[in-house]
């Protein structure tokens, strides 16, 4: 069994990388912030990855579903590209992707996610009770949430959470990587 997921925020090594979708994955952005992982949406352009030459500072990881000659020149540019057929199922699509960031050196770490907006790590809201970025109504159920310091927006354990969660966990238990426990219950 693989395991690929940290318990502290500075265990990983993620900030070291960016993960590039084209625009026909962007279904995959909020899986893998929600897995700690710094992932941008591109609509494919060979001067989009141009651009990414510009910041030396993090390893690309591209992940296309366009034509092999587009591959072949994004792999002469030294880049780490991968193709994704665009018909697949989301959790068929998420057992190809998965393993692939895991080879990379990426870490599954649900201890640290990423704003669904700017991409910027999430910090744990303790005390939402007065808490005016988040519903009355959705406080009352709260005891914790995750906010987001750069964009000001908050997120929280919800239904649409759980969903993305609960294909998340039955995608790594088919892949036989090792979930944290609790998955979610409590703040990490």
């Amino acid at each position: 069994m693989i395991n690929s997921f940290h318990k502290t925020k500075h265990d990983n090594n993620n900030d070291n990388y960016l993960v590039i979708l084209d625009g026909s994955l962007g279904h995959l952005k909020p899986f893998l912030r929600i897995m700690g992982i710094p992932t941008i949406i591109s609509h494919i352009s060979l001067r989009d990855y141009e651009l990414c030459d510009q910041d030396n500072e993090n390893k690309k990881i591209i992940f296309i579903t366009t034509g092999i000659e587009v591959q072949n020149i994004l792999k002469k540019h030294q880049k780490k590209v991968y193709y994704l057929e665009r018909t697949m199922l989301l959790s068929d699509v998420l057992k190809k992707l998965i393993p692939v960031l895991i080879k990379e050196g990426l870490t599954i770490d649900f201890s640290t996610p990423r704003c669904q907006e700017c991409n910027q790590k999430l910090e744990i809201i303790y005390d939402v009770s007065d808490n005016p970025i988040i519903p009355e109504n959705t406080r009352k159920h709260l005891k914790w949430a995750y906010y987001c310091p750069q964009c000001n927006k908050a997120y929280w354990v919800g239904s649409h959470w759980n969903r993305i969660n609960k294909t998340l966990r039955n995608v790594l238990e088919e892949l036989r990587i090792k979930l944290p426990e609790p998955w979610q219950e409590k703040p990490p």
